[in-house]
């Protein structure tokens, strides 16, 4: 219902089924082929190789061609196929913030203590209480079927794409509450709850999974392009001391790029860094 309106304005201007954008089909390209990791936002020049993709042909043909790239994909590679969906189902519930366009453990690098341990922990700690307030909590479950259909339903359009931090946010709210009933289990049944193993084993079980590092999740140098863009954002803004600390911040983790110690040569001597370039183990997990 909420995005109706787009979709029929959309079918309106084009005579074809558009939800929201053309760019859907280049998202389940980006998900789905074989340089495909489940979490990178944007397709490898490898995997572009003989799409004929044109920014001469309309967005919907471009769109198309995707689409029919991703669909050979899956159905020539099921294998393949179904291990990125294991992976992106592991993101999906990895404690760890899979960053967008923006890098947020940079962001959390410039806050307070405090903050900066919420954000690294939260999810890690909201997903398997949720899971146990969904399994063990008691609530009117056949009222809940539609919230349930939601998250089923969203958890599966969003696997079949890739994953990464703000994808995976409309799912928060839910998790909110269903964190506070499972919270709320736990606390009521205290005195009793070893006597039920299911339980603890069920949320030993999601909290050693969401906050485990497998699968490369937490690989630093997934930012580095990112964060060299962020960079030279902030020179030709002539904000030179975020500049020199979003390149030290990158040359902790990447000293080896010319890239940035090309960039920081460029800065104005007065530029103060709050990371040190060349020093490696700067960056959060």
């Amino acid at each position: 219902m909420t995005i109706s309106p787009i979709t029929i304005q959309n079918y309106r201007l084009t005579r074809s089924f558009v939800p929201i954008t053309a760019i859907g089909g280049y998202n389940l390209f980006v998900g789905n082929n074989a340089q495909s990791d489940g979490k990178t936002v944007w397709a490898s020049e490898k995997a572009l190789t003989d799409l004929n993709i044109s920014p001469d042909l309309p967005p919907l043909e471009n769109q198309r061609r995707y689409v029919a790239a991703a669909a050979g994909y899956i159905k020539s590679n099921p294998a393949g196929f179904l291990k990125l969906l294991v992976k992106k189902a592991y993101y999906l519930v990895n404690s760890f913030e899979i960053s967008d366009n923006v890098d947020v453990y940079y962001a959390i690098s410039a806050t307070s203590l405090m903050l900066a341990v919420f954000a690294c922990v939260s999810f890690g700690l909201l997903l398997p209480l949720a899971l146990v307030g969904v399994v063990f909590g008691r609530y009117d479950r056949r009222s809940a079927v539609p919230v349930h259909l939601f998250l089923v339903t969203f958890t599966g359009v969003l696997l079949l794409f890739f994953v990464n931090s703000r994808f995976r946010t409309p799912l928060i709210p839910f998790l909110c509450v269903f964190a506070v009933l499972g919270a709320e289990t736990l606390w009521k049944e205290r005195k009793t709850i070893f006597r039920r193993p299911a339980v603890i084993a069920f949320l030993a079980f999601f909290l050693l999974l969401s906050n485990s590092r497998l699968f490369n999740v937490a690989n630093p140098r997934d930012t580095v392009e990112m964060n060299l863009r962020q960079a030279h954002a902030f020179f030709y803004q002539q904000k030179y001391e975020s500049c020199r600390n979003m390149l030290g911040y990158i040359l902790t983790v990447a000293p080896d790029s010319q890239t940035a110690r090309a960039l920081c040569a460029k800065l104005p001597d007065g530029a103060t860094s709050r990371f040190e370039p060349g020093r490696p183990g700067q960056q959060s997990d």
